[in-house]
């Protein structure tokens, strides 16, 4: 992250706030590592509230 910081001209250019649901994205970074949870015999528990929004940069979270 900090080399691709790095190349950048200027920060703000790369980071753009949304409004965005956590435990959607909770979910969808879980679905992405099922594989190495299942392989690992770690199974998480998402305690979270299904509604709550917060305002972030998705591709940085």
């Amino acid at each position: 992250m900090v080399l691709y910081v790095a190349r950048l001209e200027t920060f703000e250019q790369d980071f753009h706030v949304d409004r965005l649901q956590l435990f959607g994205m909770i979910d969808s970074a879980i679905h992405e590592n099922k594989h190495l949870f299942i392989r690992s015999y770690v199974y998480p528990e998402v305690k979270v509230e299904p509604n709550l929004i917060v305002e972030t940069d998705k591709k940085w979270f």
